[in-house]
């Protein structure tokens, strides 16, 4: 049974990356509350894959209120905790990007202008994986199967899905408010700026540049032990 819901919910994360997928969804408004209890007592196979589905889904504005409603920032924070530790396992020292403090280069587009760029990859491409966004060998380029069967991988990839839907979840100012108080969840992603890589350092730092644009959040971010380009993104004249 277990095994038929992973493949269910793998089925759904593909179909979540067809243009206008999300949309389509949200016209259940059930999804979303669906999909966040599933995430919440479902094991690691599960987190990834409904993580994927949420990062997809909060591409659109309406998807990402359902989310917003749901729960989705607590639950997904708590992905958060439940997969750090998987942070740098097998990958190689040096392929963190903008590791001196350009961070946000890396993510940029869609960040300038809120809401460019939302539902991208690194580059501006679509996710093509099959639960995550990134190369060959970055998690979610994993066949389904072996999310299915290896805690560890899934752990991965659920952490890069839950950043990246975190990213999109913030283009709201109601999600920056709801993360901006909430001081352990915003120590956990400015932990993970000194530890993830690839597709989900990029999501940290996009997250974290969306909640420091709303003004109130500046001061919370610093005591989170943010950098400073994350703690002001738009620099005051």
């Amino acid at each position: 049974m277990r095994s038929c819901c992973c493949l269910q919910l793998a089925c759904l994360r593909f179909m979540a990356l067809a243009p206008g997928a999300a949309d389509v969804l949200a016209g259940d408004p059930h999804v979303a509350t669906q999909l966040m209890q599933l995430l919440n007592r479902g094991g690691p196979g599960v987190r990834a894959f409904v993580s994927g589905i949420a990062w997809e889904l909060a591409a659109s504005h309406t998807a990402a209120e359902q989310l917003l409603g749901a729960g989705a920032v607590p639950a997904l924070l708590t992905v958060l905790q439940q997969t750090a530790v998987s942070v740098g396992k097998g990958k190689k020292k040096g392929s963190k990007k903008g590791s001196k403090g350009d961070g946000n280069a890396s993510s940029k587009k869609g960040r300038d202008s809120e809401g460019k760029g939302v539902g991208k990859g690194a580059k501006g491409q679509p996710g093509s994986a099959a639960a995550g966004k990134g190369g060959v060998g970055a998690p979610g380029s994993q066949p389904a199967a072996v999310l299915m069967s290896d805690p560890e991988a899934a752990a991965a990839v659920a952490l890069c899905n839950a950043t990246g839907a975190l990213h999109h979840l913030t283009f709201l100012d109601e999600a920056k408010q709801e993360l901006g108080s909430k001081p352990d969840g915003l120590k956990l992603l400015v932990l993970l700026l000194s530890k993830a890589d690839g597709q989900t350092y990029d999501n940290v730092v996009g997250c974290l540049w969306n909640v420091g644009l709303l003004e109130g959040n500046q001061e919370k971010l610093a005591a989170a032990g943010a950098p400073a380009h994350l703690v002001r993104p738009i620099p005051k004249r």
